[in-house]
């Protein structure tokens, strides 16, 4: 029970670190780009990341990152559940804390702004939910064109790994 306890809590506190921290690098990349852009580039506008977002609803941040979790852990509990239905040829995705804190984080705000905190929960877990699944059926697609077109095991689709460098 302790462990739980102090688990949370870790978490919590992650979170809230995490925040801050970006809050900092978006204010300090905003200063900046002022002085390069009065001496550069006169007229140009600071474009910052969807993290800058996140000072305004602090909770809905914090509400869709664990709603989006959750969702996209029960999608991959499912796809093991397709998997072991189909004697292992369909691809289980695993998520990346990317997609979990930036993509369902940031939904969560704006949906806290339409529709309130009920939205901010129940909007990131629907697109975690679905972003797993269109993923794991698009790599199973490409897999099945992929073989039917050549049947090295070499293929980047029949691994899974789509080429992505950012992480």
């Amino acid at each position: 029970m302790i462990n739980i306890l102090l688990g949370s809590m870790k978490i919590v506190a992650s979170i809230l670190v995490l925040q801050a921290g970006v809050r900092m690098f978006v204010t300090e990349l905003q200063q900046s780009f002022q002085g390069i852009s009065e001496k550069l580039v006169s007229g140009s506008v600071v474009a910052v990341d969807v993290a800058a977002t996140y000072g305004f609803s602090m909770n809905s941040v914090t509400y869709g990152f664990a709603s989006g979790t959750i969702a996209q852990f029960v999608a991959v509990g499912i796809l093991i559940g397709i998997s072991k239905g189909t004697n292992g040829n369909f691809p289980i995705v695993i998520p990346l804390f990317i997609t979990l804190f930036f993509n369902s984080g940031s939904i969560g705000v704006f949906a806290n702004a339409s529709g309130g905190y009920k939205a901010s929960i129940i909007v990131p877990a629907i697109f975690g939910f679905l972003e797993i699944f269109i993923i794991a059926f698009g790599i199973f697609a490409l897999k099945s064109h992929a073989v039917a077109i050549n049947s090295a095991d070499s293929l980047p689709f029949r691994t899974g790994f789509l080429g992505m460098f950012d992480w």
